[in-house]
């Protein structure tokens, strides 16, 4: 079942989100995890509510992602997410689609009239 949430600044929506929300699980030197939000709904929603852009967020169930250091940076493990359902049309100024890991099918794009930004990391990691 997807998710619409509506935010930012202002009576309607002007940018449509589609993307999963994620709570990233940070390692803690051997204690419990810190749990924090993170993937692409989230900064993308942050960014869009500093800028002051209503928008939509189209969305699935939140995932857990676990976060692991090593001395190139940060790896991410993440587990298989189930397609996000998207709606017969899409009614905003714009579209950002922004998977994390091929949760929106990109065969399946539905009707929309307004600029469509893809993020290409979901469509082409494994």
């Amino acid at each position: 079942m997807h998710t619409f949430v509506t935010t930012g600044a202002g009576p309607s929506a002007r940018v449509t989100l589609v993307s999963t929300r994620t709570v990233d699980c940070l390692p803690e030197d051997g204690r419990t995890p810190k749990e924090v939000p993170g993937g692409p709904a989230h900064y993308i929603g942050t960014a869009l509510d500093q800028l002051g852009c209503p928008f939509t967020l189209v969305t699935g169930e939140v995932t857990s992602v676990q976060v692991v250091l090593d001395e190139m940076g940060e790896d991410y493990l993440i587990p298989r997410l189930p397609l996000i359902p998207l709606p017969r049309r899409f009614d905003t100024e714009a579209v950002i689609l922004s998977p994390i890991m091929q949760e929106v099918d990109s065969g399946e794009v539905p009707e929309m009239s307004g600029l469509l930004a893809i993020d290409l990391q979901g469509f082409v990691r494994e």
